[in-house]
């Protein structure tokens, strides 16, 4: 019995160490396979940006600054005049989340509201 008990150690001995190998081998396989993926991907992107080249875009802050430098607007002078003070008294009263009617008397005579969110003029409408 001992015997039979020594014989099946051994040989769950040996198949484990062959499951733990192969193991072993799989999880280099698939750390290849991983890498040859994000090869084919990029590749992809690559001849994807030849046949459409993207587009560049303008950030918010550069038309800010196209204002105020090319443009030679005064920015301070335009939250004032968003931030009038109609809208201030309405802020005054109602708190910093809404939409407010701006009274403002500019050029356009364009009527519009501000939108504030947590005390921030977020838009106008």
């Amino acid at each position: 019995m001992k015997k039979i008990i020594k014989i099946k150690k051994k040989e769950l001995s040996k198949i484990e160490s062959e499951y733990n190998e192969l193991k072993e081998q799989v999880n280099n396989f698939q750390e290849k396979c991983s890498k040859k993926k994000k090869e084919l991907s990029k590749l992809r992107q690559e001849i994807e940006n030849v046949l459409h080249p993207p587009k560049p875009s303008i950030s918010e802050h550069v038309i800010v600054r196209y204002f105020e430098r090319v443009k030679g607007e005064n920015i301070e002078e335009i939250k004032k005049e968003i931030l009038n003070e109609e809208v201030m008294k309405l802020f005054g009263l109602f708190g910093g989340n809404g939409k407010y009617p701006s009274n403002n008397n500019n050029e356009d005579n364009n009527n519009y509201e501000i939108v504030m969110k947590n005390n921030v003029v977020v838009t106008v409408v």
